[in-house]
């Protein structure tokens, strides 16, 4: 029998992916090649499973800032980002209202080019994602001005986020074969 974990669905943000990358060695998730390895095995088995996903709105996000993620990815790409919906656009109205900092982003973004965080919050609030982020909450850092995913996640009724490392740990993915 499953446990409720084990049945967890998530939507992972770019923030997370490239920390697990190493795109940033001051946000780096490890330098060890072996731990990213096991992660990356574990990643792909959820995205197999269809228990990962993203929002296709943070593919741009990916190919200006850890392009080595999406080819890692491949085939599973299309799996991966998840391809916008009608629900998805009926929700965005709602996830702005909880950040006008989120609204003028959006207004002030280049064509083709939105920013993915309001889909996620979207995509969480309708289907029950859990969000895996490495954004921090207001409360815990320094630059306090804008709102960031565990900001506005907080303004809904059961939405979680998790950072990278929580997830890795409850997902059990260092425990992967490689």
């Amino acid at each position: 029998m499953l446990d409720d974990q084990s049945r967890s669905r998530y939507a992972i943000d770019t923030s997370a992916v490239c920390d697990l990358e190493g795109v940033s060695p001051a946000t780096s998730y490890t330098n060890d090649s072996l731990v990213r390895e096991k992660v990356w095995t574990g990643i792909k088995r959820l995205i197999e499973g269809h228990r990962l996903v993203t929002v296709y709105a943070a593919k741009d996000e990916f190919q200006r800032r850890c392009p080595t993620a999406l080819d890692r990815l491949g085939q599973l790409s299309t799996r991966f980002f998840l391809q916008d919906s009608v629900a998805l656009f009926s929700e965005l109205p709602n996830v702005l209202t909880k950040s006008p900092y989120w609204t003028r982003q959006l207004n002030k973004a280049k064509p083709n080019r939105d920013p993915a965080d309001p889909y996620l919050i979207a995509l969480a609030s309708l289907e029950g994602h859990i969000i895996v982020t490495n954004e921090k909450h207001r409360r815990d850092r320094t630059n306090t001005r804008g709102d960031r995913i565990p900001d506005v996640a907080e303004r809904f009724r059961g939405i979680t986020c998790l950072c990278l490392e929580e997830f890795i740990q409850r997902e059990r993915l260092l425990l992967v074969a490689v």
